[in-house]
């Protein structure tokens, strides 16, 4: 952050700077680790200006698609969207940024569409690890390790357990979330399940490791989040 604020405030035509810079904004806004009103105008001005600097980047296209999004203008967000997809159609990368961030928009139609567009979910059964990221984070993985086959997704509890944890999502609802994802994994057979962690003691080692959400600290658990993400795929 200091480095991309030094860039952008002596060189104003620094299209890196600038674009990393609206990605940063991106991120904490998804960490809470900023105050939210001067956040937006950030990101507002950041997004535009890294979009005027890198007209044919399909990151910039990304990252105003999604401060669009969050303005509300839906309409401009959808048509930034196709421009990013055009610019880079093979670009899987960009396109689950995309979809994480629609995710903590809340546009979760949307986000889903995209993320088969391009992961190619099989729809036999869904994929926890990209049909809601934030699950890869919860249990160590566990389960989203147990559920790559329809046998192992059915032996979790299926689409009812699916279902119930994206509604603990939807509803901010952390704690639900990580329980139910506990429990599931804990009423696997041992040959499907290597986890160790109760689901009481994995709700509170969660709470005493959490980050406070501080900007000194926002780097840091960007790069975090950035690293699980890339390892996921």
């Amino acid at each position: 952050m200091d480095a991309c604020q030094d860039r952008t405030q002596r060189y104003h035509d620094d299209a890196l700077a600038h674009l990393h810079y609206a990605v940063w904004c991106l991120y904490a806004y998804m960490l809470r680790a900023e105050p939210t009103a001067a956040l937006e105008i950030q990101w507002h001005r950041l997004a535009l200006r890294a979009l005027e600097l890198n007209p044919g980047n399909a990151l910039a296209h990304s990252i105003f698609a999604l401060e669009c999004f969050h303005r509300g203008d839906h309409e401009m967000g959808k048509l930034e969207i196709e421009t990013a997809r055009q610019v880079n159609p093979f670009d899987r990368t960009g396109g689950h940024l995309l979809a994480v961030g629609l995710c903590a928009l809340r546009h979760w139609e949307l986000a889903f569409t995209l993320l088969r567009d391009v992961a190619g979910l099989d729809s036999r059964y869904p994929d926890p690890l990209r049909a809601v990221p934030c699950l890869f984070y919860f249990r160590q993985g566990e389960f989203a390790k147990a559920a790559r086959s329809s046998v192992q997704f059915a032996a979790l509890g299926g689409w009812e357990t699916f279902g119930t944890l994206v509604s603990h999502c939807r509803a901010d609802d952390c704690k639900g979330c990580i329980q139910t994802l506990s429990q599931a994994v804990d009423k696997l057979p041992a040959n499907l399940s290597r986890n160790t962690l109760p689901a009481s003691d994995f709700w509170e080692n969660i709470q005493q490791n959490a980050p406070k959400p501080a900007t000194s600290s926002a780097l840091m658990t960007t790069a975090t989040a950035t690293d699980t993400l890339t390892a996921s795929e």
